[in-house]
């Protein structure tokens, strides 16, 4: 059985899976990723959805990703191969709710283990937030070019078409807090865009180490009575009045 948050984002996500790719570009195969694999140009075509943890509560903690990462262009990686299956067996029964959660729980478990998520997945676990009390997505939901940011979002069109008819219908639909984590500063952008009553806190994924390792120390402890702080406080506030904030493995 769905959980109230699942069920209300199931009809959006039912959305994306109908329009295809091209819902969320210029035309289906606007900046393919490249790969003489065929399971992996199959791969390419399938939205990652992300999840939506089952202790998720409405106004609980939302974090936005920017899109699913490449992975290996000649086969698939561990990941992939317990993932992808899923994803492809749901995007051909969008009507099958058990095939719904299967497909959150598979991306669920491949966020514990993605390196791209490793520093954030540490700072959730500084804070208390466990995954599970989660709702994940990405501003896109398909690999991309050569997955560099730039490539993701080249344009404010391309930024407009995700907040339009994916990001912006999502987060109405799991109902955020006014404040949502954005994994870089391009994917504030397009939370703005999908709504402007957010106010993006951004966990940086800057390339030089020492200033990202300065700007999760901002995320994880702000300064008392710091505007960064006061977000993050409220966030851990409202998981914690729910019952949802507990030491938790990630």
């Amino acid at each position: 059985m769905l959980t109230e948050p699942q069920a209300a984002a199931l009809p959006v996500v039912q959305r994306l899976l109908a329009g295809g790719r091209g819902l969320l570009f210029e035309n289906p195969k606007a900046s393919l990723p490249f790969s003489r694999d065929r399971t992996i140009q199959a791969d390419d075509l399938i939205p990652q959805i992300g999840f939506i943890g089952h202790d998720y509560k409405f106004g609980g903690l939302v974090i936005v990703g920017i899109n699913p990462g490449n992975g290996d262009r000649h086969m698939r990686d561990v990941w992939d191969e317990r993932m992808m299956p899923v994803l492809h067996a749901f995007s051909q029964r969008p009507d099958d709710e058990e095939a719904y959660k299967i497909a959150m729980e598979a991306q669920l478990q491949g966020f514990r283990g993605w390196s791209s998520t490793q520093e954030l997945r540490a700072s959730l676990a500084f804070l208390r937030l466990p995954l599970d009390a989660v709702a994940y997505t990405n501003a896109n939901t398909y690999r991309v070019g050569k997955g560099e940011a730039e490539d993701v979002f080249p344009n404010n069109s391309r930024k407009h078409l995700s907040a339009e008819y994916w990001l912006g219908p999502w987060l109405k639909a799991v109902q955020p807090p006014g404040v949502v984590v954005a994994f870089g500063r391009m994917v504030a952008d397009v939370i703005r865009l999908a709504d402007p009553e957010i106010k993006p806190v951004i966990f940086s994924r800057d390339r030089i180490e020492a200033k990202r390792r300065q700007e999760k120390c901002r995320f994880c402890g702000p300064a008392p009575g710091s505007p960064s702080y006061r977000k993050i406080s409220e966030l851990e506030h409202g998981c914690r009045s729910r019952g949802t904030v507990r030491h938790n493995q990630y």
